[in-house]
């Protein structure tokens, strides 16, 4: 079992080095990328960009959301919602139906609960959200008006 590893390992390490990169979007660091169809939705400290990335030789910006003070960390989208946590604060809904007139359409307030948010996941009308004090369940049926529903505590 440890030399199959080995090897898988050997053979990922010399595929990477034979990677070159063929373009560059600007404003730095990119923290998560979520990919949709030909979309790239990346969240970056004070902002969300969004590129077509049907090409991947000429990548492209084609919407961002400044948040000027705030970091950014995981996104998912639903049913043209972008929901974003947003380290340690919360969670905010999105809409992203129209890119070209993206808006907020919801927040819930983390610090209300004591919760440090980050890893974001969805099924159905729930988000599933890591936090320091375990999973929180939200209910996203209605996203202008998120609401906490259950959580599931950590163990050890």
């Amino acid at each position: 079992m440890h030399r199959r590893t080995l090897i898988l390992i050997i053979v990922a390490a010399s595929v990477l080095m034979a990677i070159e990169p063929v373009g560059e979007i600007g404003r730095g660091i990119i923290r998560r990328v979520l990919f949709v169809d030909d979309m790239a939705v990346c969240t970056r400290p004070y902002s969300i960009s969004i590129l077509d990335a049907s090409d991947i030789e000429q990548i492209r910006e084609i919407a961002n959301i400044p948040l000027p003070g705030d970091i950014a960390d995981e996104v998912v989208l639903n049913n043209g919602v972008m929901y974003v946590t947003f380290w340690p604060n919360g969670i905010r809904a999105y809409s992203v139906t129209d890119l070209n007139n993206i808006r907020l359409i919801g927040h819930l307030d983390a610090q209300q609960e004591g919760d440090s948010l980050w890893d974001i996941s969805h099924k159905g009308n729930a988000l599933y959200v890591n936090s320091n004090n375990g999973t929180i369940i939200v209910d996203v049926s209605d996203p202008e008006n998120m609401r906490y529903t259950g959580r599931i505590p950590q163990r050890g």
